[in-house]
C-alpha cells in the first residue's frame, strides 16, 4: 500500500476492493458487473480540480480517444443532482460514463481512501488495479489535469488485451 496524507489507497497490481453503489437512475452497480471491461474509476467532489479532470476526459470521450471497451465510473462525493450537474457541465458522455453518488462517502473514504481529489484510478479486465494518480508529477490538487488525464489513459490503453489474429 502507499500513502498520500493521512490516506492509505488499495495496493496496485491487487484485486481492486469490491463495491456496489446505486446509480443516478436507481440501478445498483456492483464494480463485480463490470469485469472484462476496462475502467476508470472517477473520484470527484466538483471541486475546480475535478471539473477540470472531468473536462479533460470529456474532450477524450468526444475525441474517441478511449478503448471502445472502456467504460467510466464517476464516484461523486454528493447527491445524484450534483454529479448529474458536474456530467453535464463538462460534457461527459452518458453511453460511456456512469454516474455513482456516493452521499456518505463509504466508498471514497472507508473503502479506497481516495482523497483528495481529483483521484483517478484504472481497473483491468481481470479487476486488478493497475494505476492511480499519486505521484510527484499527478498528484491530486497540484498536478495539471492534463496530465492526470495523460497517465491514466495511457495506462488504460494498456490494459486492453491485443486484438485477436484473423487465421
Amino acid at each position: 500500500m502507499w500513502k498520500l496524507g493521512q490516506a492509505t489507497l488499495p495496493p496496485l497490481d491487487k484485486p481492486a476492493p469490491l463495491f456496489t453503489l446505486v446509480d443516478v437512475g436507481g440501478k445498483k452497480r456492483p464494480l463485480v458487473s463490470f469485469k472484462g471491461h476496462p475502467l476508470t474509476l472517477c473520484f470527484f467532489c466538483g471541486c475546480n480540480a475535478c471539473a477540470d479532470v472531468a473536462l479533460q476526459w470529456a474532450q477524450l470521450q468526444r475525441g474517441k480517444a478511449l478503448p471502445k471497451e472502456a467504460i467510466t465510473l464517476l464516484i461523486y462525493q454528493g447527491s445524484a443532482e450534483e454529479v448529474q450537474a458536474l456530467a453535464r457541465r463538462s460534457a461527459l458522455d452518458p453511453a460511456l460514463t456512469i454516474l455513482l453518488p456516493d452521499t456518505d462517502r463509504k466508498v471514497t473514504d472507508a473503502l479506497y481512501h481516495a482523497d483528495p481529489c481529483p483521484r483517478l484510478l484504472v481497473i483491468d479486465p481481470k479487476g486488478i488495479l493497475r494505476y492511480a494518480n499519486t505521484g510527484p508529477d499527478d498528484k491530486p490538487q497540484e498536478a495539471p489535469a492534463a496530465i492526470i488525464v495523460a497517465k491514466a489513459l495511457d495506462v488504460l490503453n494498456r490494459c486492453v488485451p491485443p486484438p485477436k489474429s484473423k487465421r
